[in-house]
């Protein structure tokens, strides 16, 4: 490119996520503005939207899987009317860990950083893109349906629930959170 190509194009974020503050972290994300970029650059601007309520992303974390609850979240979400799309095992090295959580990570210390790369340094999770067959937005339905990352906050019946998350910290999931298109 050399400085002469167009610049990523921005979607308007505020239709990305309800989470305060994360539209205007996406706008300096470059992860977020090639990713959208791809996206929109595949389906077309509109399809792109509506993908994104469509569809819910869910990496199964390691820790799931050294606790040998895998099988019964994948079933919890299938119960909660969600499809399978595609699957595919991945492994997350540190820069990663990093680019993942890295909205949360402005708060984080330097010992949670270390916990969650040896988390993730267990062997591989399984990232599935999930339809909502509801007609919901997907990820927002999503966000609800994992339940919190504290135990004491948590609704019974929730997939971190139903995998039994210990803290914080082992939750067993991550979830990319709640679009509005």
């Amino acid at each position: 490119m050399g400085g002469k190509g167009t610049a990523l194009p921005d979607p308007a974020w505020t239709r990305l996520t309800d989470v305060a503050g994360k539209d205007e972290a996406f706008v300096r994300d470059l992860f977020a503005q090639e990713g959208w970029s791809s996206l929109a650059g595949e389906l077309g601007e509109t399809e792109a939207y509506s993908f994104a309520r469509r569809t819910a992303l869910m990496w199964l974390r390691p820790d799931a899987f050294a606790a040998g609850v895998a099988r019964q979240v994948l079933a919890a979400a299938s119960e909660a009317r969600y499809r399978p799309l595609a699957a595919v095992p991945v492994r997350l090295e540190r820069c990663a860990v990093r680019a993942l959580w890295a909205y949360m990570c402005r708060w984080a210390t330097t010992e949670r950083l270390l916990l969650l790369d040896a988390l993730a340094a267990l062997g591989p999770g399984l990232l599935v893109l999930w339809a909502d067959n509801t007609g919901a937005p997907a990820c927002e339905r999503m966000t609800a349906v994992k339940g919190r990352n504290d135990p004491r906050r948590r609704e019974p019946g929730t997939l971190r629930d139903i995998a039994g998350s210990p803290n914080r910290v082992l939750t067993m999931l991550h979830c990319a959170d709640m679009p509005r298109t």
